[in-house]
């Protein structure tokens, strides 16, 4: 698989053929013609190009390609504005004036068969940029995306964080960053977000059943990760984070940098470090003078580093682009500490303040490898996104000696996904997404301790999303099947009984959705939408089988579990004015 993904990408630089087609215009103000608009992001993603209006409102992408393709334009105070244009000529001018709003700033959806603003959408969504999670300045991107209505987080301190959409969590919500899905042990309490968010344009939420397009266990919602643009043709930029908190004692910093040369490569690079120890509880508003006893959330310490690097190409076929993401978390698992048995010589304080983990605490190791592709063909686009993905987790128990640790609990999941679509003429009033969707997973015990047996799992699936629109009238829907095989290989351990052993476990299930947009006027907008999905049982909720570590609790698996169903009735609505808005 990693040579095919690689092979595939120099055979495209290969066929790379210089264009010379560009598109230019003039950026105003719609309620004042005669403002002209600087500082305007405009953006082609089939062709991977970016430009920022000047002075004067002027803008002009070089070299891109012929076919049928969106451009976006956003600025701060402005709605965001999606146009297709038709690029056949080789000098293609537009001039768009853009709506001021109340909103700061509104980035697109990504998530329909083409591009769009997300009040154009029938179903909810929540854009969250990388701005605003920068800037709240908390520890984990969860606690800031649930500063948003309809979503939440399920903590274990400030380094376990998983998110909650419309009440579901674990197994019934999906992460999708680089075109795929990302797969981990979702399934377990202890088991944190394991995304690399370094170098995130922004966030989009999609709330309620979202198995149409993402597949299966979509039931709550989705996360959908967007990385950042390239920049403009023949630019390097870069940028520099440092964060210090005191409640933690913690250090954070970051280093971006990207770049993209005028014959179509672009590259970025990103690599960030957290280091926290643990953090101090509140005391319902009293502050201790005695430094001493600290009200510590004992092992609540993490340390989290990520790197991820980035190489494209941009040519008149379409933009072709590696990733690879590597992602390290050290993640303590909180204790609770009977006050009178603390010692008061400040001993504890001292090893709250230290940043090495004790036991019990995970050792988690994510790396993905993804080969994303957008091709132009003829008045449509094929979309073909790859991935390899192998998620470690290491459970670290205190030894039996003082001051040891035992590595009991060690899972190794490997996991190669696909997801290859067509989108018909976005140009059309009617149009078609019809795709194959699918992964192949092997999940392996390799320490002392098992919690689920070793398992493969297979999934595949068919969609079709169509499209259709009128003047204020917008319908989208459509219909998906999917498939899940399991196969659940027997684990003797010394904390469970036998996790059984069954070969023929297949869920089918399908999907819907459907949805309209009434654009009521250019201010007023109402949304309905209907939609259903399936989550099939996992591996543990199947055959979990003794005591639960760390706790009271003894579990006990049920193989005869048949899959989740939602079935949702969404109705929405929004007002956009310069000076007010609101959605509900």
């Amino acid at each position: 698989m990693k040579r095919l993904l690689l092979s595939g990408f120099f055979l495209l630089s290969l066929l790379s053929v210089t264009a010379q087609h560009t598109v230019s215009g003039i950026v105003s103000d719609k309620k004042d013609n005669t403002k002209l608009l600087s500082e305007v992001s405009v953006y082609m993603p089939e062709f991977n190009r970016q430009d920022f209006s000047k002075e004067g409102g002027t803008y002009i992408l070089r070299n891109v390609g012929i076919g049928k393709v969106t451009i976006q334009f956003t600025k701060v105070g402005y709605r965001p504005l999606v146009k297709v244009i038709d690029t056949k000529d080789s000098a293609t001018v537009l001039n768009v004036e853009l709506e001021p709003s109340a909103e700061e700033l509104q980035e697109v959806s990504v998530t329909a068969d083409r591009i769009s603003s997300s009040t154009a959408l029938p179903f909810a969504t929540t854009i969250v940029s990388g701005s605003e999670l920068r800037k709240t300045g908390v520890l984990h991107p969860l606690a800031a995306l649930s500063f948003n209505p309809g979503i939440d987080r399920i903590t274990q301190g400030n380094g376990i964080q998983r998110p909650v959409i419309r009440g579901l969590s674990g197994s019934n919500v999906i992460n999708y960053q680089y075109g795929v899905r990302l797969e981990n042990q979702s399934w377990d309490e202890l088991q944190d977000l394991e995304v690399n968010d370094a170098g995130t344009d922004y966030v989009e939420v999609v709330k309620g059943p979202a198995s149409l397009l993402y597949g299966p266990n979509a039931l709550g919602g989705v996360l959908v990760w967007n990385e950042e643009k390239t920049p403009v043709a023949g630019h390097i930029s870069g940028r520099v984070d440092a964060a210090y908190h005191t409640n933690t004692a913690g250090f954070e910093s970051g280093l971006n940098l990207k770049g993209a040369s005028k014959k179509g490569l672009f590259y970025s690079l990103n690599f960030g470090n957290r280091i926290h120890s643990s953090y101090i509880q509140g005391d319902s508003g009293a502050v201790e003078k005695n430094q001493i006893d600290k009200d510590f959330a004992a092992n609540s310490k993490f340390n989290h580093t990520d790197i991820k690097a980035m190489i494209g190409l941009s040519k008149k076929w379409g933009v072709s682009k590696l990733t690879f993401s590597m992602l390290q978390q050290q993640l303590g698992v909180i204790e609770f500490e009977n006050k009178d048995s603390i010692p008061k010589d400040g001993s504890f304080t001292k090893e709250q303040r230290e940043y090495e983990l004790e036991a019990p605490y995970l050792d988690v190791n994510s790396k993905i490898l993804s080969w994303q592709n957008s091709i132009i063909l003829g008045s449509g686009s094929l979309q073909a996104n790859f991935s390899m993905q192998n998620s470690k987790r290491i459970e670290y128990e205190p030894g039996t000696t003082s001051g040891t640790k035992e590595d009991r609990i060690d899972l190794n999941l490997n996991t190669h996904t696909y997801d290859i679509h067509y989108i018909t003429d976005p140009s059309k009033k009617a149009g078609i997404t019809a795709g194959v969707q699918g992964m192949m997973q092997q999940s392996k015990n390799e320490g002392e301790f098992a919690i689920v047996p070793n398992t493969s799992t297979t999934d595949a699936g068919v969609y079709v999303v169509g499209r259709y629109d009128l003047k204020k009238i917008t319908f989208l829907g459509g219909g998906r099947f999917d498939q899940r095989s399991l196969a659940l290989s027997s684990y003797i351990t010394p904390a469970h009984d036998t996790l059984f052993s069954k070969n023929d476990l297949t869920y089918r299930a399908p999907s819907y959705a459907l949805g309209t947009v009434w654009k009521v006027s250019n201010d007023f907008a109402v949304r309905l939408n209907c939609a259903g999905g399936f989550t099939p049982p996992n591996a543990y909720q199947l055959a979990d089988n003794g005591r639960k570590e760390g706790g009271y609790l003894y579990e006990k698996g049920d193989s005869s579990l048949k899959a989740s169903v939602n079935r949702q009735l969404d109705l929405g609505v929004s007002y956009d004015r310069p000076s007010i808005g609101f959605t509900a």
